[in-house]
């Protein structure tokens, strides 16, 4: 016990030994202090069923407001359902960075129609946290997270906060599946294709490396649209749906972003 207690009192020395050092060292080399805040919005199935959740959030921005300061907000999944939220989030929340808080309640294990391992209470660890869950059901959950980000705010989140993510489930948010659509230099013919890296299959087209006869035959080398995707299952079934449109919607959409039907540099 005498042991035990003197090794936790050497890492609590070393702990504030090293923040004492590391404020020195800073303060020499940049004497601006520099602050990241980042807020967690959990929704109302994490214990806060009895809350008023916008109020809460209108309160923490405007505390950040008055100081001055930026912050990162993480929205767990049922928070992106609450419209009030989301009404707050983008009409008055401007300059601020949004990210995901991969916590997994009730309600978001459900619209991923995945069982809910949770048996106590909301913040036991046995249904919280995405290490709870097997490999395909921790990207079904991650999945179905971003997705669901990017159809409220047109991007995927830059941050993403949890506790006991695996490495394996930072690895696959890392990942990224790209849908794109080649032509030739006269614009005449248009292939649609998917992969996980826009530069090596578009080298790979253009050297005739593992393509299509299709596109050797009518030399489709120039990339003039893509879209980027966080799960394969999403570029997929964009794009079955794009190679089921008539050329003409085709062409509308790649104009919506390169009017000129120019070759993208990747």
């Amino acid at each position: 016990m005498i042991l035990k207690r003197w090794v936790f009192s050497i890492y609590v020395i070393i702990f504030f030994l090293s923040c004492f050092l590391q404020k020195i060292f800073a303060q020499k080399d940049n004497p601006s202090p520099a602050i990241t805040v980042i807020n967690l919005i959990r929704g109302s199935g994490l214990g806060h069923e009895n809350d008023d959740l916008v109020s809460s959030l209108r309160a923490q921005w405007q505390v950040t407001r008055d100081l001055g300061v930026n912050a990162t907000w993480l929205m767990q999944y049922s928070v992106l359902e609450d419209q009030n939220i989301i009404d707050l989030a983008k009409n008055e929340m401007s300059g601020q960075e949004f990210g995901l808080l991969l916590e997994i309640d009730r309600n978001s294990a459900q619209k991923a129609n995945i069982l809910y391992r949770g048996q106590g209470a909301w913040y036991f660890s046995d249904g919280l946290f995405l290490v709870s869950y097997d490999v395909n059901e921790r990207r079904i959950l991650i999945d179905k997270a971003f997705s669901k980000f990017k159809q409220i705010f047109g991007y995927y989140p830059k941050t993403v906060g949890a506790w006991w993510v695996g490495g394996d489930s930072l690895s696959y948010m890392q990942k990224k599946y790209y849908v794109y659509i080649l032509t030739n230099y006269r614009n005449t013919v248009l292939y649609i294709g998917v992969t996980n890296s826009l530069s090596r299959r578009t080298f790979e087209h253009r050297k005739g490396i593992e393509t299509a006869a299709f596109t050797k035959k009518y030399r489709l080398y120039k990339l003039i649209w893509f879209q980027e995707f966080q799960s394969v299952r999403e570029a997929i079934l964009c794009e079955k749906r794009i190679k089921g449109w008539r050329r003409s919607r085709k062409i509308d959409l790649i104009k919506e972003v390169n009017p000129g039907l120019r070759g993208l540099l990747c």
